[in-house]
């Protein structure tokens, strides 16, 4: 199949935010599509950077060279994962499609975990779903993380010093490494379908037959690398990260301002009678969207990212801000709903605990954040 998606200049630029809604649910953070070594700013523990077109640019490290003008963050003796086994061989943002993995200009298969190069890899993909996005890394492949107090901090000094920092920076507390990766989306048109028929049997009772459906891939874009991959290669190259955002209403954060900021904490996530920093909870009034399919007659098996008309990303979708997040338009609409508030911060994982609680990948429409409010004072050099 030949990769129409890479090769069409008109939906080429939207493959990295297509990527990473659709992996979102299945790996537990923002999937980068491309991916680059840590050496060369791919994305660290404490990187302050921004996310543009697929890539995590790196500014500055809060712990090690942080912004000009701005008081750096002591790296944390506790409460910082390094080197953990990440033990997920294959990601798929649905189970119901397959992916065949024949090695280029021969009849065999790959076998996982990957133990080739995956530029020789000539993904075949079986759809069952309209839209599908996969990413296969080879050994090894390691999670770096921060705990919810390390983090917790980063949101503190995030929130201080953001007027001097881009919109849309970012603050990385966890990140997904391996040797290489093997990724990309795939779309397709349905060429079958059939309905769950019911059979009464004399001797059986009733039998019921499923539905089932197929799609033709129509697109296909895929990310694989590095060039020189070798079996001997350490786990150097970013593939998901995690992070801290902040966003804020421009006309009212002047310097030397005391502003009102409403901080999330993945900690008290889980359940709507849990008190504490935040929760997120579906409205009463509305029901949460889990994928393309009728709940009623095609029941789905796994979580699926919503899609682009499902949670609204506009106003994180200039160029300046970077990529669209699904957490700037959660934090957007914070901002939106309570007009007393000036910044709105949190870490990504909230997402994560959300998916994990309820099933389904949050809009921001129907959610209910509940947060700690709290005033800090800005002045003209970041300090507060």
């Amino acid at each position: 199949m030949p990769d129409f998606l890479r090769n069409d200049q008109r939906i080429q630029r939207t493959l990295p935010d297509a990527y990473s809604k659709l992996m979102l649910p299945v790996c537990g953070g923002h999937a980068l599509w491309f991916p680059r070594k840590v050496a060369n700013g791919g994305g660290a523990l404490g990187d302050i950077g921004y996310i543009d077109d697929g890539a995590f640019e790196k500014l500055y490290n809060v712990y090690e060279s942080p912004p000009p003008g701005l008081p750096g963050l002591s790296r944390p003796v506790i409460g910082m994962t390094l080197d953990e086994q990440f033990n997920m061989t294959e990601m798929k943002s649905s189970r119901r499609s397959a992916i065949e993995l024949r090695v280029s200009g021969s009849n065999d298969i790959a076998s996982l975990p990957l133990s080739i190069s995956p530029v020789i890899i000539e993904p075949r993909i079986t759809l069952q779903d309209e839209k599908f996005a996969y990413l296969i890394p080879p050994p090894p492949v390691r999670k770096h993380h921060l705990n919810l107090n390390v983090c917790d901090e980063l949101r503190d000094w995030l929130t201080v010093h953001r007027h001097m920092l881009r919109e849309g920076t970012i603050i990385i507390t966890k990140v997904v490494r391996s040797s290489g990766w093997l990724g990309g989306v795939a779309n397709g048109r349905k060429i079958e379908a059939s309905t769950t028929v019911g059979l009464n049997l004399s001797a059986l009772g009733r039998l019921d037959i499923g539905a089932s459906r197929a799609y033709e891939v129509t697109q296909l874009g895929s990310i694989q690398g590095p060039d020189n991959w070798t079996k001997t290669d350490e786990a150097d190259y970013t593939l998901i990260v995690g992070f801290v955002m902040a966003r804020g209403r421009f006309n009212r954060l002047r310097t030397g301002q005391k502003v009102k900021a409403a901080t999330t904490s993945a900690a008290q996530l889980q359940t709507s009678s849990q008190a504490g920093i935040v929760q997120m909870e579906i409205s009463a009034d509305s029901h949460p969207t889990l994928g393309a399919g009728d709940l009623e007659t095609e029941p789905l098996d796994d979580l699926e990212a919503h899609s682009e008309t499902e949670h609204d990303t506009s106003s994180s979708e200039s160029s300046e801000d970077g990529d669209p997040t699904l957490l700037a338009a959660l934090l957007d609409h914070v901002l939106l709903t309570n007009t007393d508030i000036d910044v709105a911060v949190s870490d990504s994982s909230i997402i994560d605990d959300f998916m994990t609680t309820h099933g389904t990948v949050p809009s921001p429409s129907e959610i209910i954040a509940v947060f700690a409010t709290r005033s800090v004072l800005t002045n003209n050099n970041g300090k507060s």
